[in-house]
């Protein structure tokens, strides 16, 4: 249950991070060579605290602003701001879902598994304009 006053995602990480602002976040593995059968090697997961992460967050979502890189649709008389993501559950995906959250865009998520035809699909009807890709 959530504490009194926190409504909305930016409201919760508002708050861990001001409770929690210099342990571990979240992590990512560098490949650090790849073997015989050309699959990649990773070394040990580097972990960015509560307040790197944050710091992230909100960089990403002024530039997301700043920069106009989402689209804007209108849906049942309301407008909707809408980026898209495109990518493995990793590091960036979080950074980019809450900046999203940070900014007042809709995340819009392509996966590898919905293949080209509906991808198509899903940039044409949500009109997007930007989508958020890792490697």
């Amino acid at each position: 249950m959530p504490a009194e006053g926190i409504d909305t995602i930016k409201k919760q990480l508002i708050s861990t991070v001001d409770e929690y602002g210099t342990e571990p976040f979240l992590g990512s593995r560098q490949i650090t060579d790849y073997n015989e059968e050309n699959k990649p090697v990773f070394g040990k997961y580097n972990f960015k605290n509560y307040n790197e992460i944050f710091n992230d967050i909100v960089n990403l979502a002024k530039t997301f602003n700043a920069m106009k890189l989402y689209s804007e649709v209108l849906y049942n008389k309301k407008r909707h701001k809408l980026i898209g993501v495109y990518a493995k559950n990793c590091e960036g995906w979080v950074l980019t879902d809450f900046a999203c959250s940070f900014s007042g865009l809709v995340t819009v998520t392509l996966y590898d598994t919905l293949g080209g035809d509906s991808s198509e699909f899903i940039i044409q009807q949500a009109e997007l304009k930007t989508i958020v890709l890792t490697r």
